[in-house]
Order: C-alpha cells, then sequence, then structure tokens
C-alpha cells in the first residue's frame, strides 16, 4: 500500500522554504502511521500466520510527488469456482 502527496517546488526564482520541507516529512510519518493502523484493522480479518508485513519505504521526490509504501502480503486460499 502507499501515499503520495505533493512536493514543494517553489518557482523560478525561489526553492521551497524549510518550513515546507518539514510540513511533509511530518506528513509522510503521518501516513506512515495511518497505514500501519489500517494493517491492524484489516489484518484482524486473517489467519495471522498467512499476514506477512514486510519493509516501510519512503519513496524519492520525483515529478512534483513525495511519500512511501508499506509492502503487505496475505496468503489466501485459491478457492474459485468454474466459470
Amino acid at each position: 500500500m502507499g501515499v503520495l502527496r505533493c512536493a514543494p517546488t517553489g518557482s523560478a526564482t525561489a526553492i521551497p522554504a524549510c518550513a515546507e520541507w518539514t510540513e511533509l516529512n511530518t506528513d509522510i510519518f503521518n501516513d506512515a502511521r495511518a497505514m500501519r493502523r489500517a494493517m491492524c484493522c484489516w489484518i484482524g480479518q486473517f489467519d495471522p500466520s498467512s499476514v506477512a508485513i514486510g519493509a516501510w519505504q519512503p519513496l524519492p521526490t520525483t515529478g512534483g510527488c513525495a511519500g512511501s509504501t508499506w509492502q503487505v502480503t496475505v496468503q489466501i486460499i485459491n478457492d474459485c469456482e468454474p466459470c
């Protein structure tokens, strides 16, 4: 799962202020906390041994966006009925 946000870009004559980068950093860590809470609520629907929570990774700031991802792997029973 992941979250992307708009990153400060500044203008042709001024770079983004330190406070803008600090706010973005705080928002990215708050997003990580929200993803963790969502996982904790969602995992309760599965056998705990079938869920693997991977690493949280910040994403590089590119294209005016920044954010992070958190890998979650869930093993499910492939019990599809015939079409």
